[in-house]
């Protein structure tokens, strides 16, 4: 089960790809359950639990200079959503703490760096917002790029806390050249913490936490189903796992 007992750790392993040499580096804070985003030569790792909460450190690795340095999310959270496109970095969703603690609504929000100007900006994400307050945060989010759109999908942070979360499977994409968000058809079936890939124009929507019955001796939380959407048509194919998963890695 979760708990409030982390096992953060600060460590980061480098690959050098040409010369096969691996190096070893420290995050400025040690913690877990962080968000990744990658846009040309640097790589953002953001939020997470600490040792002591959840997190607003965004850590910033170089690799064209072999530098690091550091910016804040707008609000401490863990198990948010990353990507980045065009010229922008987005940060979406998240958990903000344990418990039916009031501070943790908001958590709709999007931290968005335009790299182009170094300025971070706070949007809300608009299919999320009608669910606030929810005691829990926005947690579970998937994040997928498919041209100059970022696709955020599904929620669930009723894994959290059963009744003061939710699970939704509203899909919202935000065009990086506008900036501008559109809503898209929701996921066939509501959940979160979905496997995700993208292969050309089509998002891979894979297993998650659903909430459904699995069984008759589990009210299941995960799910096995597969939806594959052209992002182009719109047009879902429907397909099946071998079992039901949740917590399947992006």
């Amino acid at each position: 089960g979760f708990s409030e007992n982390y096992n953060a750790s600060d460590r980061v392993d480098i690959h050098d790809v040409t010369t096969g040499a691996w190096t070893t580096a420290k995050l400025s804070q040690a913690r877990m359950a962080m968000a990744v985003a990658i846009l040309d030569n640097r790589i953002f790792f953001a939020g997470g639990f600490s040792n002591n909460g959840p997190s607003s450190r965004i850590d910033v690795y170089d690799v064209r200079s072999n530098t690091w340095s550091t910016a804040e999310l707008s609000k401490p959270r863990a198990y948010l959503a990353g990507a980045a496109a065009g010229n922008k970095v987005l940060f979406a969703g998240g958990f903000g703490g344990f418990y039916y603690d009031s501070t943790n609504n908001g958590l709709y929000l999007a931290d968005i760096l335009d790299v182009s100007s170094n300025r971070w900006t706070t949007d809300t994400i608009p299919s999320l917002f009608p669910y606030e307050p929810s005691i829990a945060g926005y947690a579970g989010v998937s994040a997928a790029v498919v041209g100059d759109k970022i696709y955020l999908a599904g929620n669930a942070s009723d894994w959290f806390h059963w009744g003061g979360g939710t699970i939704t499977g509203a899909v919202d994409a935000y065009d990086v050249r506008t900036g501008q968000w559109s809503k898209e058809r929701d996921l066939t079936q509501p959940r979160g913490f979905i496997g995700t890939r993208v292969m050309g124009n089509k998002i891979i929507w894979a297993g998650g936490v659903s909430g459904e019955i699995v069984n008759e001796n589990s009210v299941g939380t995960y799910s096995n189903l597969v939806e594959i959407r052209d992002m182009v048509t719109g047009v879902s194919t429907i397909g099946c796992l071998s079992r039901y998963v949740g917590f399947l890695s992006n």
